[in-house]
């Protein structure tokens, strides 16, 4: 079947990843992994309100909520050559973008970078209290751009989501670089 939409994730392929940095400021690798952990995964569900997120990190590192989440913008930076595909692809596809994220934190990002027109339907995982991967965020975007499962490509850092996806029917490519992913595309005919 012919793909009609394409999704992307967006931390570790339009942006870079934030928490890791930040976490790996102040600890060990193996600890800033059990914390990112310990505090994301229920922001990313919507259980914690993004508010309490940075008040319980700045407890952690004796610092104030405005400065962590100050800090965590500075870690910012948007793949412009990822974006610039999209630009060339958006005439062509629906485009979505399906990310595990604190809404406001995610949306604020993309629009101070002017990122937001970039998107036909965006699925952030705490709107909706549920993450990747589970596959119910992945019907959720497929739903809001009225898309079949098979119809789709899904664009993804992270082994684990392209595996749900791949069951799912959904064509999947996982992104190392954008290089890497043009060529993906070009194989795949859709560049």
């Amino acid at each position: 079947m012919e793909i009609k939409a394409i999704i992307f994730d967006f931390y570790g392929v339009i942006c870079s990843e934030i928490a890791p940095f930040w976490f790996g400021r102040y600890f060990s690798e193996e600890k800033a992994k059990q914390l990112k952990e310990a505090y994301f995964k229920p922001v990313d569900r919507g259980e914690v309100l993004e508010l309490e997120l940075f008040g319980k990190l700045a407890s952690l590192v004796n610092s104030q909520p405005e400065k962590v989440e100050k800090e965590f913008k500075s870690f910012i930076k948007i793949n412009d050559s990822a974006v610039e595909l999209i630009k060339k692809l958006k005439p062509n596809y629906k485009i979505g973008v399906c990310t595990n994220s604190p809404s406001n934190f995610f949306r604020s990002i993309l629009k101070q970078n002017n990122l937001t027109d970039l998107f036909d339907e965006i699925v952030v995982s705490s709107d909706h209290k549920v993450s990747k991967p589970d596959p119910k965020i992945f019907r959720i975007i497929l739903d809001k751009l009225q898309s079949k499962e098979e119809e789709a490509l899904f664009i993804d850092d992270n082994p684990q989501n392209i595996s749900v996806a791949k069951n799912l029917g959904t064509e999947s490519v996982l992104f190392i670089n954008t290089d890497q992913l043009k060529n993906d595309l070009t194989k795949l005919g859709i560049m």
